[in-house]
């Protein structure tokens, strides 16, 4: 398979995010080791809506721009979850390691009277890091949580069609395996239903 990314001068990749490397590591060593209960190797990521609403993946267009990575999902939490008061990661890797990773401190995402958690930094955009985070109730039969997710950094080691997907609130995991499809400018992929 071709190189999804165009070639281009890059800056070299921010900070290494130890801490999300580790939970990488053993979230895939439990995934890896067999059947278990879902607590342990995590709950999987759905799409949330009936229409297509997929997960994209775009490489920065010019030098000194950031790659834009955008998640949908749904999440189906066997508990009540509190993103206000816990952390949430978000991550995504190939077989080649850890293309993008981040985590929400507790206290940064704020709680609304309707049941909807929000994070923004407008800073994201040009520094890198989650832009915006929008967790909320979903109302029709399935249930759960709609999340939206827009992120930005160098994701150039998104090479390889095969990625999977973790996405953390506080101890309750949710995951996903799967083949994006190469698009034009980056990858796209819509998660089960």
């Amino acid at each position: 398979m071709e190189d999804a990314r165009p070639s281009q001068i890059r800056r070299p990749v921010r900070g290494a995010r130890i801490a999300f490397l580790a939970f990488v590591i053993a979230t895939l060593a439990l995934v890896a080791a067999g059947p278990a209960r879902a607590q342990e190797t995590g709950d999987p990521i759905l799409t949330p809506c009936h229409h297509p609403c997929p997960a994209t993946l775009s490489f920065a267009k010019a030098y000194g721009q950031l790659d834009k990575l955008v998640f949908h999902l749904r999440i189906m939490p066997i508990g009540a979850i509190d993103p206000a008061t816990e952390n949430v990661t978000i991550g995504l890797q190939n077989a080649d390691g850890t293309i993008a990773g981040e985590t929400l401190a507790p206290g940064t995402i704020t709680a609304r009277e309707s049941g909807v958690y929000h994070y923004d930094d407008p800073q994201a955009r040009k520094a890198g890091g989650v832009a915006r985070l929008k967790i909320r109730p979903r109302k029709d039969p399935l249930g759960g949580y709609r999340v939206d997710i827009v992120m930005y950094g160098d994701y150039s080691i998104a090479t390889l069609p095969t990625m999977s997907t973790v996405f953390l609130v506080g101890d309750d995991l949710f995951n996903d395996i799967g083949t994006w499809t190469q698009a034009k400018n980056g990858w796209v992929y819509e998660f089960p239903s």
